[in-house]
């Protein structure tokens, strides 16, 4: 008979893009029947396995590994068979193996359905996010719907949180945005509830706003530009949300992802090429990134000119040359001031715009303020004229 968790610390731990889980006290993993398994020999593996969390949390991940396997190969038996080796797949994972992290954590909720449901339900979570990197929508998609058969074992980060996140992420990977909108309607009205305001883990915060506001943006096409533009939009205001926390790395990282989008927009448009009416199809992209910036701007509101440089910018800097890779919130609101300055500039040679409205928005192309044509009366032209004319 499977034993019962006595007592489960689910306190995480954001190291390094993944989420590390303490050390759970008790059988949780169901691998040894209650009275068979000697108290000593499960303190023993209880300090070892807090000794390769240890250098799991220092990014020791060599180290972390070697722990972690020897652990597994030395106690096959033991009440944290399954935390072991889902920390191992982590710990593969943050070296870049995905395919074999993959395997790692396919196996494990396999083998821990009904054993270990809680490992099962975050191993197929965390495989979902390798398929996710590894290019496999269909993976993904199926890790994602298997995780949440385990919503009632999971935190309610991953359940409530982190699964609709990956889901809305894939959603908008296959261009289904009213699905991606459901998703991030879950994770809206989960959010205040999971981290209220008062909340003391500004780490997991940070990691999951970011986790949903990743949208990748590095295969952009002319077909689905404005559709990828439009998705980016969407999300953008969890990567600033992410930001403002500052909590490390996570907060970096954000602010660096809205430099590196609007860069890699800024980019395309730029250089766009094509048979056609190339100049009005790249005009347009350009007003679109500069209306989407000033949706971004609008969103932080007073935050976003706090956060700017104090010294005075030029009107029409090239963004390619003003960006800073260390991912820092000034160097990166900088870069994006600068995107929005050059796009005006192209379009209107720095005219002021009109402000977005739901019109412009509609047209995906703002324009400039312009007077009011003059009324030129047409000319009259005397019949008589025309007699003997054969038109």
């Amino acid at each position: 008979m499977r034993e019962v968790m006595r007592v489960i610390i689910v306190v995480m731990k954001s190291v390094a893009g993944t989420s590390v889980f303490a050390l759970v006290i008790g059988a949780c993993s169901g691998s040894a029947p209650r009275g068979q398994f000697d108290e000593k020999l499960k303190a023993v593996q209880e300090s070892e396995l807090r000794e390769a969390l240890q250098a799991s949390n220092e990014s020791n991940w060599l180290v972390a590994e070697d722990k972690l396997r020897k652990f597994l190969t030395q106690y096959p038996v033991s009440p944290f068979n399954s935390q072991a080796r889902y920390e191992l797949g982590l710990v593969v994972k943050s070296r870049g193996q995905m395919e074999q992290a993959a395997e790692i954590f396919k196996n494990l909720s396999e083998s821990a359905r009904s054993a270990a449901p809680l490992y099962a339900g975050l191993a197929l979570e965390r495989l979902a996010e390798c398929y996710e990197t590894l290019g496999d929508e269909l993976g993904m998609a199926s890790a994602l719907n298997d995780a949440e058969q385990f919503s009632e074992f999971l935190p309610r980060e991953v359940a409530e949180i982190e699964i609709p996140a990956r889901k809305a992420a894939l959603a908008l990977r296959r261009h289904h945005v009213e699905e991606a909108r459901r998703e991030i309607r879950r994770v809206d009205l989960a959010f205040p509830s999971i981290f209220p305001g008062n909340d003391v883990r500004p780490e997991d915060q940070a990691r999951i706003l970011y986790s949903i506001g990743a949208f990748p943006v590095d295969e952009l096409t002319a077909e689905h530009f404005f559709e990828a533009l439009s998705e980016n939009e969407e999300l953008q205001k969890y990567l600033w949300r992410a930001s403002q926390l500052q909590a490390a790395p996570w907060s970096q990282k954000a602010m660096e992802k809205l430099r590196t989008n609007y860069q890699t927009f800024f980019d395309f448009a730029d250089n766009f090429t094509d048979k056609g009416a190339v100049g009005d199809r790249r005009m347009k992209m350009l007003g679109s990134i500069l209306e989407s910036i000033q949706t971004l701007t609008a969103y932080a509101g007073s935050d976003w000119a706090a956060a700017r440089p104090p010294a005075a910018r030029p009107p029409a800097a090239t963004p390619a040359t003003a960006a800073t890779a260390t991912g820092d919130a000034t160097g990166s609101i900088e870069t994006i001031e600068k995107i929005k300055d050059q796009c005006r500039a192209e379009i209107w040679g720095g005219q002021p715009i009109t402000p977005v409205t739901p019109e412009s928005r509609g047209r995906k192309f703002p324009q400039r303020n312009k007077k009011p044509a003059k009324t030129v009366p047409k000319e009259t032209v005397d019949p008589n004229l025309l007699r003997g004319f054969t038109l």
